[in-house]
Formats: C-alpha cells, structure tokens, sequence
C-alpha cells in the first residue's frame, strides 16, 4: 500500500534507519488528502486505507478487525510469537518482508470512527496505547510461566558485582521485543488522523493514553543491563516524543515526574555501561543474532556502503 513506504527506512529483521521529525511533516502530508469538492475538510486514516487496499487486503481486514476487537491481547500474543521465533513463518520464506506485513497487519486493524451513541466521542479497535498493554501482559505472562530467571524474556535480576555474563536469550529477546514496538510506532501514522481534528478533547485522551502505558513498558526494563535494550528504550521514546505532541497529551504533574525520573535513570544506565561499572560480558561462546537500535544500524549501514562505493571507486579507476 501507498501507506507503508519501507525502503525509506531500509527495514530488516536486523533494524531500520531512524526516524525523525521529518518524516512527520512527510507522514502529514500523505494524510492530509482533501475530501471531494462540497464536503470540505480531509479523508480520514480509515477512508485513505480504504482506498489504497485492493480487493484482497479490503477482505482480511474485515477478517481480522473483530479478532482484534474481541481478543487484543491475544492477537497481539501471535504476532509477537512469530516475531520471536522466525522458525513459525516455515522454510524458504523472506523473513524481512513476512515481518513487514506483520507491522502493516497491526496498523491496518486499526479503526476510528465517531460514536453516534455518546457526544464527541470515538469507538477504536487495536489502537497504540492497546499495543502496548498487550505487549506488557505478553511479557508478565511468559514471565509467570518461568521458573528460572535467566529463563524470562526479560532480565529481572537487579544488578551485582557477581552478576554472570549476559544471558543470550535475554538479549536476544529484549532487542526483538523492542525493535517490534519501535517499528509498529514507526510506522503507524493514525496519531495524524485527521478525524483528531474535529474531536481535539478525544485526541488528548487518546495521546495521554500512549504516554501512560509506555511509561509502564519502559519499567518492565528498567532492571536490563543489556546495551542495546537501553539504547532500544532512548529510541523508543524519541520516536514516542515526535509523533505524539506533549503539548497535545496534556501530561499531569506525577507522570511528568516519572518520565523525568526514567529518563534519569536511563542516562544513568549509559553512564554506567560506558564506564563499564556494570561490568558487562558477553559470553564468547554463542552467536548473539541481535536487532540493531535504528541510530546504530544507520550509522552501520551508511559505513559499509561508502566502503563499497570506496571499493568501486578505486576498482574503476585501476581499468582506467
């Protein structure tokens, strides 16, 4: 679909190029599509989805969106499975473009739609802050069926001085987890719905929303020692901060505090990984399949193609 452009962002399973503010003013302008002469105003997400999807998209969309509506939190338990374990997708089968219609999947079952029953208000399926929820419950689950620690998706054990190398699952499992929040943001335009526009009141709720439960996300973490989870988590909320306006979530004083309080906490995080006071090992044993946060993997990436154009360059100019 027109709506989900993924060559900007050169997305794989290993990660994708950052996202910043201007691609919001790009994501805006995509949205904004003006209605037919005499009815004034602009398409909503779902009327643009609508007509973008072919006959066959059109179809498991309809499929999908009750499944979505009655059971979130299972729903969503699938798609992090498959996220988790590529084996589920079978052989032969291109991973990167299976996890991209995993994302479109997410954000197409998305609906908004005005409630004619209650004033100004607006019905949703499988909206952002719902996502997040689900991801929470998905990982407290797997944890309270662990009996080990070092058996959890995500590390709970608070940092020591004997603490044993980083567990390989555990990092494995935070990155994945977390590269699948960041690309469903990433690419989720319905915070630019227009329909906001007529019901700013809903707009506010709906944004308070996603900044109340990523602030619980980022507390499941807030125990990790692993690099990248903390860089995945910096990420996380720099994508969270552009798309949904602070000024439009309206935040109160006590989750201002708690943000403020996490983002020190982070820093602190980096500072002791830097400093290695965290004493951090990786063993060297195992093959650590990781994805890479979106400012590491461009900066990767950018590298190793100016040394291949380099390479090229210098080729050519020896058969000259």
């Amino acid at each position: 679909m027109q709506l989900f452009n993924w060559t900007d962002y050169h997305f794989t399973r290993h990660g994708m190029f950052a996202y910043t503010a201007e691609d919001s003013r790009r994501i805006i302008e995509r949205m904004r599509l003006k209605k037919s002469e005499g009815d004034g105003g602009y398409v909503t997400f779902e009327e643009n989805l609508q007509h973008n999807a072919n006959a066959i998209q059109k179809k498991v969309i309809q499929l999908l969106r009750p499944i979505a509506k009655k059971n979130p939190d299972q729903f969503i338990d699938g798609a992090i499975q498959v996220w988790l374990k590529k084996s589920l997708l079978g052989e032969n089968v291109d991973v990167s473009r299976s996890y991209e219609k995993i994302i479109q999947m997410l954000i197409c079952v998305y609906h908004a739609s005005e409630n004619t029953r209650a004033k100004g208000g607006i019905d949703f399926v499988m909206p952002v802050y719902q996502v997040i929820s689900s991801m929470i419950k998905f990982i407290q689950k797997e944890a309270g069926n662990k009996k080990l620690k070092e058996d959890q998706l995500v590390n709970v054990q608070r940092w020591t001085k004997t603490n044993p190398p980083l567990n390989v699952k555990q990092t494995m499992s935070e990155t994945l987890l977390n590269s699948f929040l960041y690309f469903y943001l990433l690419f989720n335009p319905t915070m630019f719905d227009p329909l906001f526009e007529k019901k700013p009141e809903e707009k506010n709720k709906e944004y308070n929303k996603v900044y109340t439960w990523i602030i619980k996300y980022f507390n499941v973490f807030k125990l990790s020692r692993n690099p990248f989870t903390v860089c995945w988590l910096l990420e996380v909320l720099n994508i969270v901060t552009l798309k949904w306006n602070l000024i439009d979530a309206k935040l109160d004083s006590r989750l201002k505090k708690e943000y403020h309080d996490m983002f020190n906490n982070m820093l602190t995080n980096c500072s002791s990984i830097i400093s290695d006071t965290f004493n951090i090992e990786f063993n060297p044993k195992q093959t650590y399949n990781l994805s890479l946060p979106p400012t590491v993997y461009e900066l990767l990436w950018r590298n190793e193609y100016i040394t291949f154009k380099c390479t090229i360059n210098e080729e050519t100019a020896q058969f000259n």
